[in-house]
């Protein structure tokens, strides 16, 4: 989880879905959650983690961050309402981490046209299937990286 205050980061991790939720509860400041997918309890529990949150905060941002990067995990992200979904070894990309904590979709709508490697979702569900490949999307719109 990111706190954001004038600039400055503030970081709330936890260890398993259970604790995110506690932490979630203790910080209702709280700007940003990043999800791992595998993340206990079970192997996907992050997308567990993400309903308990959604349910909780439905206005916070969720993002999965994972190494398994099948279609079938990023559709489920996208159903579970999430904003989007980034391949692990992106996270140590500055420019993903800065574009994360200042909530600059457009920068990571381009990131991810230029890698591949990170999907967005929009807020209403939209996703690239409304826009043929080669089609210039508006950034604005949020719309899903394939």
């Amino acid at each position: 989880f990111f706190t954001i205050v004038d600039d400055d980061v503030r970081v709330v991790s936890a260890r398993s879905g259970h604790e995110a939720i506690e932490k979630a509860r203790e910080h209702p400041d709280l700007d940003l959650a990043i999800l791992d997918v595998r993340m206990p309890p079970g192997h996907d529990g992050g997308f567990w983690t993400a309903t308990e949150l959604k349910s909780l905060r439905p206005r916070l941002p969720i993002f999965f961050l994972s190494a398994f990067t099948t279609p079938a995990w990023v559709a489920r992200a996208e159903r579970l309402g999430a904003r989007g979904y980034i391949a692990k070894d992106r996270m140590a990309d500055k420019e993903v981490i800065r574009a994360l904590i200042h909530h600059d979709w457009d920068t990571l709508i381009q990131i991810g046209r230029r890698t591949g490697v990170i999907w967005m979702f929009s807020a209403n569900g939209r996703s690239d299937a409304e826009c043929p490949s080669g089609a210039e999307c508006p950034a604005s719109e949020e719309l899903a990286i394939r």
